[in-house]
């Protein structure tokens, strides 16, 4: 499980809701953890910098990757 301590139910609902979405955007198996704990990490780190919506998580985690894709 990659959301540890996490100590509000409603945060813990929107991180693993966004890092379902997030997977299934970019074809990650449930298999494939250590991609799924790299995302994670990602989720976490805009989490604990104010970002805390499913979409906004989404947008800029997801955005993250198409910007290192491109370079």
């Amino acid at each position: 499980m990659p959301f540890r301590n996490v100590a509000d139910p409603d945060q813990l609902a929107v991180l693993r809701r966004a890092l379902a979405e997030i997977c299934a955007a970019l074809d990650v198996p449930h298999t494939d953890s250590k991609r799924r704990d790299e995302l994670a990490g990602r989720i976490l780190w805009y989490h604990s910098n104010g970002v805390d919506t499913v979409e906004h998580l989404k947008r800029n985690v997801l955005a993250e990757i198409t910007v290192r894709r491109d370079k």
